[in-house]
């Protein structure tokens, strides 16, 4: 994604453009990053601003700060749990329910 030929942008060259632009014009990206540093590394100086809402799993709450305007995010990963924020919506991180495992849903 970060090769660039001669004269021409990078496919992460045209990843923060959408994220930056996109919204304006109803795109939208849904990603996966196993770590915020590689978030971080992937989008840049700044490119976590680009980012409006995002859901967390697996990641503990000090390292979300950056993603959530800044605060203190205590927060510690759960099974079945996650944590959700939107910045246009929220004014703090939420936790939130993303799956339903087969054996606990009713017949």
């Amino acid at each position: 994604m970060e090769a660039k030929e001669p004269g021409r942008s990078s496919g992460l060259d045209h990843l923060r453009t959408v994220l930056k632009q996109g919204p304006a014009r109803g795109v939208h990206v849904l990603g996966w990053w196993r770590s915020i540093a590689r978030l971080k590394d992937t989008l840049g100086f700044g490119g976590t601003d680009d980012i409006g809402a995002w859901t967390a799993l697996d990641v503990q709450g000090n390292e979300l700060g950056p993603l959530a305007a800044g605060q203190v995010v205590h927060w510690s990963p759960r099974p079945d749990r996650a944590l959700f924020f939107d910045r246009t919506t929220l004014s703090a991180p939420e936790i939130v329910i993303p799956f339903r495992r087969e054996e606990d849903v009713d017949d």
